[in-house]
């Protein structure tokens, strides 16, 4: 859906003809990231906040569901795609719509403007009815989930199918992280936007300082949510495992406590063009692994402004080569790790640049968002596995 901008201002918060219903919020410190970019979890805090508007004004509402019914609404799946991230002082409306087919697992779906009525993400989310003494879904009774003419209305995109994984991830990692009293609301188990946190968090934490440097931005996020986190997992350790395609700006995750899945999601960022998140890669006799040095643009310096080296002990299990555009197609200038047989060896790759070489042009495209990337090119000690 789009607006005219002379009528965006006229769009108040509350129940609108259509079916949606519209809030507007005013970004403040706590609701933007290091990076001065709108929270994922602050946006889904605020989609859910309006959603809850909505289902009050129908008498569906968490409070009456709870009281009366025993029963609470349940995320199941939710997928957020970005266009465009606001910064703190922005003020933003919110607009979301159930949709009017009402079934075991049924959707809902949001906008986010910004206040020149620009649309700057959306939202495509499923829910269930939960029994709370049962702790079982439930059909929805349409007697008391009464919803809005969202008839004329549609959604902003198609929820995708499940989580992708793939064993040929380059940067896997297994890490550990303790759900907190914070984390968790009413109804007993974390709430879905701390997933959304957890994710990003994640993300940050695996990613290197280098590829953190270029503050790569979610652009996609799909959580599935598969057994709730009850608040008793309190201090205990929840083993978190995935990997990262830097090449390919996609990031998997799966939170279980070794038995039990209870959640697995899948984000898509900006490429991360210096591919120093590589540390353990697993490879087969006759794979090659191509890391590219020049991830500060897709075009390579001038000859004579930088310097390159490869560090590593000799070793007949792996070879390792600095390939040219020529010798190694789809990549200006390589680092390249061949197997050949089994065994393992550990490299060091190292690359700068002269900033004193380069024409005020060139100099500039090495900068990120007003900050200098200093003169590294790359930076990376990766050991590799011939299995």
């Amino acid at each position: 859906m789009a607006d005219d901008n002379n009528i965006v201002s006229k769009i108040i918060d509350g129940q609108q003809p259509d079916g949606r219903y519209c809030r507007w919020f005013t970004l403040g410190a706590t609701e933007v990231d290091l990076n001065n970019r709108l929270r994922l979890q602050a946006l889904l805090g605020m989609f859910q906040e309006t959603a809850g508007d909505q289902c009050e004004q129908y008498g569906s509402g968490w409070s009456t569901l709870w009281t009366d019914h025993g029963l609470c609404y349940v995320v199941v799946r939710m997928e957020v795609r970005m266009e465009k991230y606001p910064g703190t002082g922005a003020r933003v409306r919110i607009d979301t719509w159930p949709d009017p087919k009402l079934r075991l697992i049924f959707s809902r779906y949001g906008e986010i403007y910004g206040e020149d009525g620009e649309r700057l993400g959306a939202i495509v989310s499923q829910w269930a009815l939960l029994d709370v003494n049962a702790r079982t879904f439930v059909r929805p009774d349409p007697a008391i989930i009464v919803l809005p003419d969202t008839s004329t209305l549609t959604a902003p995109f198609e929820l995708r199918p499940g989580h992708r994984g793939g064993d040929d991830c380059p940067c896997p990692f297994s890490l550990e992280r303790a759900p907190v009293y914070s984390d968790f609301d009413y109804n007993g188990h974390m709430n879905n936007a701390r997933y959304a946190e957890w994710t990003a968090d994640t993300l940050w934490q695996v990613l290197t300082p280098e590829a953190r440097a270029q503050k790569p931005a979610i652009r996609r996020l799909l959580i599935q949510f598969r057994t709730e986190i009850p608040a008793e997992a309190v201090g205990r350790g929840i083993a978190l495992e995935g990997g990262v395609w830097p090449e390919e700006g996609r990031f998997t995750l799966a939170g279980s406590n070794g038995k039990t899945v209870f959640f697995d999601s899948e984000a898509e960022f900006e490429k991360a063009y210096n591919v120093t998140t590589y540390r353990e890669v697993h490879l087969k006799p006759g794979e090659a692994l191509k890391i590219p040095v020049f991830w500060h643009r897709k075009e390579p310096l001038p000859e004579g402004t930088y310097e390159l080296s490869v560090e590593f002990e000799s070793s007949d299990s792996v070879r390792f080569e600095l390939l040219s555009k020529d010798e190694a197609p789809g990549c200006e200038l390589c680092f390249v790790a061949t197997a050949l047989k089994s065994g393992q060896a550990t490299v060091r790759l190292y690359g700068s640049y002269d900033p004193d070489k380069l024409s005020k042009e060139v100099a500039e495209s090495l900068y990120f968002e007003g900050k200098s990337a200093g003169n590294l090119l790359i930076d990376a000690v990766v050991t590799i596995y011939v299995d």
